[in-house]
């Protein structure tokens, strides 16, 4: 902070005080202070991923080097320092810990750059369905059965878009989006948005919406399928997710177990703390004994990649 000080004070000194008629002097006064400001937001931002980074190390029994590799360090400021929200910090700090580990240094710099493309809803969301992912078949078996190299096809489930909302958005909203009207589309509208970030990245293979009255086979429905999010007396509106690879990596990569094989998501051995107090909503499983026919149908369209 230091330097930046120093750094301030002579762009103040040589670049006003020696103007010969002073113009833009006020202007640049108060640029330089909203400088100055920024400076020491980014610093702090900094100094709060490395804290959180170091807390996540001893969650894992890891001990924190202080040695970043130049990529990644540069990234950590460029980038990095601008985060504000607390989900951003601790995928940061995340990719940090997992770099540290990893005999290719700056392998956390794909990562990095990942998460500097999203937005934080993006991220939360992220970090949601995957969460959702673990919790959801924590107790069904070994990794191996759910998490396949070729996809993640076993990996499908469901969850009410309510107690997604609520996860997303905080209790606050949802009781908006049960709402009959133009707002509860609005945020339909925006979750699309965020979902087709996700999906574009290559972090999401499926995610859709479904309407059921008894049952989830009989009325489902795609995204572009335009339906209204209206309740109704017997009627619940869900949301399908299904995992891409990529999303995994990146999950791993941002809870700092980034060298941890892809098998170990399930394992006892990766425990991921939560993060700023969102509660993951319950979720199902959803599997070709539910409905044969649709399942079959959305593992089809998931495999072969056919937009939803």
């Amino acid at each position: 902070m230091d330097f930046e000080n120093e750094l301030v004070e002579f762009v103040i000194k040589y670049g006003i005080t020696k103007t010969s008629d002073g113009l833009f002097g006020k202007d640049f006064t108060s640029w330089v202070e909203t400088y100055r400001k920024v400076i020491a937001q980014r610093l702090t931002s900094v100094a709060e991923i490395l804290v959180i980074r170091r807390n996540k190390a001893e969650e894992q029994g890891k001990e924190v080097t202080d040695e970043i590799p130049p990529r990644i360090a540069e990234r950590l400021w460029s980038e990095a320092s601008y985060s504000t929200e607390a989900i951003n910090k601790e995928y940061y700090a995340g990719v940090l810990l997992s770099t540290q580990d990893n005999p290719y240094h700056d392998a956390g710099v794909f990562y990095l750059s990942s998460i500097h493309r999203l937005s934080s809803l993006q991220i939360r969301t992220h970090y949601i369905l995957y969460q959702i992912l673990k919790q959801t078949y924590d107790k069904k078996g070994p990794a191996s059965v759910l998490i396949d190299s070729v996809d993640l096809t076993r990996g499908l489930t469901y969850f009410e878009a309510s107690e997604f909302m609520e996860a997303l958005y905080g209790e606050s909203k949802v009781d908006e989006f049960q709402e009959i009207g133009q707002q509860a589309n609005q945020y339909k509208v925006q979750i699309e948005h965020v979902v087709q970030g996700l999906r574009k990245e290559g972090l999401v293979k499926v995610f859709f919406t479904a309407t059921s009255s008894e049952n989830l086979s009989p009325n489902m429905y795609l995204f572009d399928d335009d339906i209204e999010l209206q309740p109704r007396t017997s009627q619940k509106v869900y949301y399908f997710f299904m995992p891409s690879l990529e999303g995994l990596y990146l999950f791993l990569w941002g809870q700092g177990y980034g060298n941890q094989p892809k098998d170990d998501f399930l394992s006892d051995r990766m425990i991921f703390r939560p993060i700023d107090n969102i509660h993951i909503p319950n979720a199902t499983a959803y599997t070709s004994k539910d409905d044969l026919f649709q399942y079959t149908r959305i593992i089809d369209m998931a495999n072969n990649k056919f937009d939803f």
